[in-house]
């Protein structure tokens, strides 16, 4: 059995007598089952905004396009074309799946979300690592050989 009081233009609940001496309805810290039981269902809410996938996947392309070192130079350089065949014949053998950024700016309207564009900058970024990886071997051997 629970009494209204009428405080002001307010109505409050009165704490019923299995309640705590204290007047609150939670036992050591935790709401009784009663009360959790009793309240009222809050709608989820998140303050997530609502995002246009397509401007974000411009947004990493420019941001990734944009990005300078200290002095200025372009850290995208490398990317921009793949090695053409002629040029470097070794890349088509050691990248599988060449990709460049060109080639992600052209497929730019092909992507439904983030995770696309992400994907192929990875692809981009693991080619990278495997080809300059060998030329940086060869290169570190070279110096070797010249200091003995």
């Amino acid at each position: 059995m629970s009494i209204g009081l009428i405080t002001g233009s307010k109505r409050r609940r009165a704490t019923s007598p299995s309640s705590s001496v204290s007047g609150r309805d939670f036992e050591d810290g935790q709401p009784s089952s009663s009360a959790s039981s009793v309240g009222r269902k809050r709608r989820r809410t998140t303050n997530i905004p609502n995002v246009d996938p397509i401007a974000v996947c411009h947004e990493l392309y420019n941001t990734i396009r944009d990005n300078k070192d200290d002095q200025g130079r372009m850290l995208c350089e490398l990317f921009i074309r793949a090695p053409k065949r002629w040029n470097q014949p070794d890349y088509c053998h050691i990248v599988t799946h060449p990709i460049d950024m060109m080639k992600i700016q052209l497929k730019m309207e092909e992507y439904d979300d983030v995770d696309q564009i992400t994907s192929d900058f990875q692809l981009l970024f693991n080619n990278a690592k495997a080809y300059y990886k060998v030329i940086y071997n060869v290169i570190t051997n070279t110096f070797t050989y010249w200091t003995l």
